[in-house]
């Protein structure tokens, strides 16, 4: 069974209890993983990266305004990027702007020590 969640869309997904410090619960993710390695099997994961209402502004958050997709101005939390398993998605809400996936794959790639000038055309 395939999975179709693609790089940009932005999920609803159960991400299920959290710790201190870390953003759980069902909540919309912003898909990271490119195309190329979608998911075939709902155990196989992608790399996403959680939104939130209530966070405010920081170098490592992407902000997200209002939309058809997004009811509530919000954040890209990208510092709490990570693997969640395909099958934890619920439902697609839309797509995200190709800046607001640029800007957050960028700060992605500097927080794991990759170039924060990437190219990504």
């Amino acid at each position: 069974m395939s999975i179709e969640a693609r790089r940009g869309e932005i999920w609803l997904a159960a991400l299920g209890a959290s710790r201190l410090g870390e953003l759980g619960k069902t909540r919309p993710v912003l898909i990271l993983t490119p195309d190329w390695a979608a998911p075939q099997e709902p155990t196989d994961r992608l790399l996403v990266a959680p939104l939130s209402a209530s966070r405010g502004p920081s170098a490592l958050r992407v902000r997200v305004p209002a939309s058809r997709t997004i009811e509530r101005d919000s954040v890209v939390v990208c510092d709490a990027a990570g693997a969640v398993a395909a099958s934890r998605l619920i439902k697609r809400l839309g797509m995200a702007t190709p800046d607001v996936v640029a800007a957050t794959t960028r700060i992605v790639v500097g927080l794991v020590g990759g170039p924060r000038d990437l190219p990504l055309g």
